[in-house]
């Protein structure tokens, strides 16, 4: 039901020192003041362009007279890589930070130097890491960021201020990567799977030594079938096959590994310090068998 201003009751102003009861809708004196002015515009606007004037409605804009000034954006042909945040990765989420280090960047800001002509098809990074992943089409791999645990992925723990080229992943056409705080995951096409970084927890897989800490260039995972998709918690992963299987590796606390326990025992017979099993081997997460898994978080 169509109804026109003019039908419509006065509002109710509350008595001078008084407040208005609830539900009423009031209006100022200087709000009444500025519509009256406005329909008093419209009305004459509409008379003197030849129009009976209206029930209060405003006159149809000058069709000649644009509204909005719109200025066209022209994307850019080729994706473009922005980021925003902390840049000091080498203090990023310690508890004291360097008073020299570089400003965060309060808005989108984009990347300068490192993928000159490549063009992207994958970006990776989490909550928990202070590094980065970047994926070219062609399956090329980039990192940059924190690297005290060798989670680059190139060969030594040197932090990098920029993108660089991952050379031992030449060839292995890497579609998609995922990263925990101190390591990194890599998926190739052929469904391989390849880790680097923090190796104490059993982020990095079986194919290390036993008492290796670091693993600083990415090596592949024995134990998986061709995965379709990973994902990493801090110091955990999660990985589901192309059959619908799901996976899981790393830190069990918190029962993170979906396998029915968290893993906690004493570190020793004596002891009452608590520790949690590092489990190094892909397994199944068996309670989802018979479940189609289509991805993981």
């Amino acid at each position: 039901r169509a109804t026109s201003r003019e039908s419509l009751p006065p509002p109710l102003l509350p008595a001078p020192g008084t407040r208005a009861p609830t539900g009423t809708l009031t209006m100022s004196f200087s709000a009444q003041d500025m519509y009256a002015k406005l329909k008093a515009e419209t009305e004459a606007k509409a008379t003197a362009d030849g129009a009976a004037p209206s029930s209060g409605a405003p006159a149809p804009a000058d069709k000649h007279v644009p509204l909005v000034s719109v200025k066209t954006i022209v994307p850019p042909a080729e994706p473009v890589l922005v980021l925003f945040g902390s840049v000091n990765y080498a203090e990023m989420a310690k508890k004291e930070s360097d008073p020299d280090a570089p400003p965060n960047l309060l808005g989108p800001h984009r990347l300068g130097k490192g993928l000159s002509g490549i063009k992207l098809a994958y970006i990776a990074t989490g909550c928990t890491s202070a590094h980065v992943v970047a994926l070219g089409a062609d399956g090329e791999t980039f990192t940059w960021g924190r690297n005290d645990a060798g989670q680059l992925g190139h060969g030594d723990m040197i932090t990098r201020p920029g993108p660089e080229r991952v050379s031992a992943l030449t060839g292995k056409a890497i579609s998609s990567a995922a990263t925990g705080k101190a390591h990194t995951v890599f998926v190739a096409r052929n469904g391989s799977v390849h880790c680097c970084g923090a190796a104490k927890q059993g982020c990095v897989g079986s194919n290390v030594g036993k008492k290796a800490e670091t693993q600083t260039t990415p090596v592949n995972v024995p134990g998986l079938p061709a995965i379709a998709a990973v994902a990493c918690g801090a110091n955990f992963n999660l990985a589901c096959d192309s059959d619908g299987d799901a996976w899981a590796w790393g830190w069990s606390e918190f029962g993170v590994l979906g396998n029915g326990t968290d893993g906690e025992h004493n570190t020793k017979d004596s002891s009452l310090k608590l520790s949690y099993n590092a489990q190094s081997t892909p397994q199944r997460i068996l309670k989802l068998m018979g479940q189609r898994v289509v991805r993981v978080a």
